[in-house]
C-alpha cells in the first residue's frame, strides 16, 4: 500500500483518555459541553465544540508539548500508528482520514487482481460507501446474510463453491469483509465462533479477510474478547478513532507489513 499525506494528529501519553482533533470542527455525534455530566445514549461518543477543542489542545500541550509530525520523519502520528500495531498485534498500522477510505484501501489491496468480495448485506461497505469498491476499485461485492446481521461460515463456503456452476468466467474471490459490531443491525455482534470458522476457511483457500471494526471496542467490551484476539483472525483491521475514543475524525488501518 502506498504512503498517504498525513495531517497532525494530537494525542497525549494516555492514548484513550485525551481527545484528538482532525479536523478541528468536525463532529459526528451530538455536542456535549465539557462541563456537563451527562451520559449520551445516541451517537458515537462524546464530541466537543470548537472552543472546547481549543481549550483541550492547550491542556494537552501544557502537560506535554505537542510535537509536529513530519512526513517521513515521524512524530505523534507515527506514535499513534505504532501503538495501534501493538494493540491489534499486527506488524504495521497507518492513519487515514476516514473509515470508508480504510475499508476500501484494505479490500482493494487484499483482493489484488481478483474481483469478488463477499460481505454482509447489511454492512457499511455494501450499503454506505457509495459503491466505491465497484466504481473506484473495480471490485464486485457479493452480499450474504440478507435480512441478518451476519452470514455463517457454511453460507460463505456454499456461495464460493457454487460459483463454477453459476458463472461462466472465473474472476476469482479476492477477499471477505466482516463488520463487527454491525451498525445497521443495532450493533449486533458477529459470533466469534463463526469468525474463527470463516478465518480458518479463508486461510485454507488463500482468501484474505478484512475486519471493519469501526466500533470494535464495543464488541470487545461486550464479549470480553480482546482487540488483539479479534484482530488475530483477520489480515487487516480498521478501527475508527472518533467512535468512543475521543477524536474528531480519522481511522487506523492495521495489518502485516507487506499489506499496509
Amino acid at each position: 500500500m502506498t504512503a498517504f499525506n498525513r495531517r497532525d494528529f494530537i494525542k497525549s501519553s494516555a492514548l484513550f483518555t485525551a481527545p484528538a482533533f482532525l479536523p478541528l470542527g468536525l463532529s459526528a455525534s451530538p455536542i456535549i459541553k465539557k462541563e456537563d455530566n451527562q451520559v449520551a445514549f445516541i451517537g458515537d461518543g462524546k464530541m466537543y465544540s470548537p472552543t472546547e477543542s481549543l481549550e483541550l489542545l492547550l491542556e494537552i500541550d501544557a502537560k506535554k508539548a505537542i510535537e509536529t509530525d513530519v512526513y517521513g520523519k515521524g512524530g505523534v502520528v507515527e506514535e499513534l500508528e505504532k501503538e495501534f500495531a501493538k494493540i491489534t498485534g499486527k506488524e504495521k498500522a497507518i492513519y487515514v482520514p476516514s473509515g470508508t477510505m480504510a475499508n476500501q484501501l484494505a479490500i482493494s489491496v487484499l483482493s489484488g487482481n481478483k474481483s469478488k468480495v463477499f460481505l454482509q448485506d447489511s454492512s457499511h461497505v455494501y450499503r454506505d460507501e457509495a459503491d466505491a469498491a465497484n466504481l473506484v476499485f473495480n471490485k464486485r461485492l457479493m452480499p450474504l446474510g440478507q435480512g441478518e446481521a451476519y452470514f455463517t461460515s457454511l453460507e460463505l463456503r456454499k456461495a464460493i463453491e457454487s460459483l463454477p456452476e453459476n458463472e461462466v468466467f472465473d474472476a476469482g474471490v479476492g477477499a471477505v469483509s466482516i463488520e463487527n459490531p454491525v451498525r445497521r443491525n443495532n450493533g449486533a455482534l458477529y459470533p466469534v465462533e463463526e469468525i474463527r470458522k470463516i478465518s480458518t476457511y479463508c486461510k485454507a483457500n488463500n482468501i484474505k479477510l478484512h475486519l471493519d471494526g469501526a466500533r470494535l471496542y464495543l464488541a470487545s467490551a461486550r464479549t470480553d474478547i480482546s482487540i488483539k484476539e479479534y484482530s488475530f483472525y483477520f489480515d487487516t483491521v480498521y478501527i475508527s478513532l472518533y467512535k468512543y475514543l475521543g477524536a474528531a475524525g480519522g481511522a487506523i488501518l492495521c495489518g502485516d507489513a507487506d499489506v499496509i
